[in-house]
């Protein structure tokens, strides 16, 4: 079966996000993304910088890089992750195995990402923690890959 798909570009509305249209011929809902997100920690409290909902009967492949530095310049962390996700009908997202992840960082504090599955909203969180009583912004650019398991 030959297939093809296309490449969507940002337009000014939606900076940092392109689309990798999807297979056009069966695999209905499949699709690429690609997109950026950012957010400020203060503390060593888990955050989420971004989330990707999951459907029933879907499998994803999220991969990205972070990095972070403190905001005055003298702390930085930052590094690479990738994780796989799916949902059964009727289930809750899971995390299929363990998730990946290359950290490195020069701050006195442990500051770090990682990947969920959150049960409660259906979600993928990609989720920072910075260090305690420190101020650091966090860049991340990720993509995912999605299957799903139509095939019409």
């Amino acid at each position: 079966m030959a297939t093809d798909s296309k490449l969507q570009s940002s337009d000014s509305s939606t900076p940092g996000f392109n689309q990798f249209g999807g297979i056009s011929t069966g695999y209905t809902g499949t699709e690429s993304f690609t997109r950026q997100a950012a957010v400020q920690t203060t503390d060593a409290t888990v955050t989420d910088i971004a989330t990707i909902a999951v459907a029933e009967d879907e499998a994803f492949v999220v991969e990205g890089r972070i990095v972070a530095i403190e905001d005055d310049g003298s702390e930085s962390v930052g590094g690479t992750f990738m994780g796989v996700f799916r949902r059964d009908t009727g289930g809750n997202v899971t995390l299929v195995g363990s998730v990946t992840t290359d950290v490195q960082h020069d701050s006195g504090g442990a500051p770090t990402f990682t990947l969920a599955a959150d049960t409660t909203n259906q979600t993928i969180d990609i989720q920072v923690t910075g260090v305690a009583a420190t101020t650091m912004n966090w860049v991340v650019t990720y993509t995912y890959h999605k299957v799903t398991t139509s095939t019409a």
